[in-house]
């Protein structure tokens, strides 16, 4: 075989295995899209972590698949506070679906703080999840949520084949009005003076 039939041979094999490297990339990137719900953290620099329980991957909660009406999911994340000033912690779900809105807003979902029968910090629909405070968080400290999603019992054949995609934004925030309206992060007062 001559060297330039070997040459024509190589480069054959080596776009055909770049084509098939590029189309499984392909098609994954595409499902992952709606099936990874991820948790991103914002810390502004209060020194926000959080911890995920059950999660098999860092980052992502509620990798399901086939769920059925009625039934119920729960992640449980620990927040903590390794910085040296205290934050509200606050939770946001953001619809990140490429099948629309549909099952993400037919979602039922519950915050619990503490414990599966704890206290009730949000209760309704996944859509409705925005800037939820969590609380305050002191330094060195930590608190531990219960997050349940669940289709209604009541859905239809419409749900079928759906997929739903979404992340949780989890922010660290200044922990205001706790000292006459002053700012606590910052120092300055932001109290408006009426005359």
């Amino acid at each position: 075989m001559s060297r330039k039939k070997r040459g024509r041979i190589y480069f054959i094999r080596i776009g055909f295995i770049t084509l098939i490297f590029a189309l499984v990339l392909s098609v994954s990137m595409n499902y992952l899209s709606d099936m990874t719900y991820a948790c991103e953290v914002r810390d502004n620099g209060y020194g926000l972590q959080v911890k995920y329980e059950k999660s098999q991957e860092r980052g992502k909660l509620f990798n399901i698949n086939n769920m059925a009406p009625g039934e119920k999911f729960t992640e449980v994340i620990t927040v903590k506070n390794v910085g040296k000033e205290s934050f509200k912690s606050l939770i946001t779900a953001v619809n990140t679906s490429k099948q629309g809105n549909l099952l993400y807003h037919s979602l039922d979902f519950s915050i619990r703080e503490g414990s599966p029968n704890g206290i009730v910090l949000f209760n309704g629909k996944l859509k409705d999840v925005k800037d939820i405070n969590l609380g305050t968080l002191s330094t060195k400290k930590n608190k531990t949520y219960y997050l349940t999603l669940q289709l209604p019992a009541d859905s239809g054949d419409e749900y079928q084949k759906k997929k739903a995609g979404f992340k949780f934004i989890i922010t660290a925030s200044a922990n205001k009005g706790t000292s006459g309206g002053k700012d606590l992060k910052h120092g300055y007062d932001k109290t408006v003076k009426k005359h």
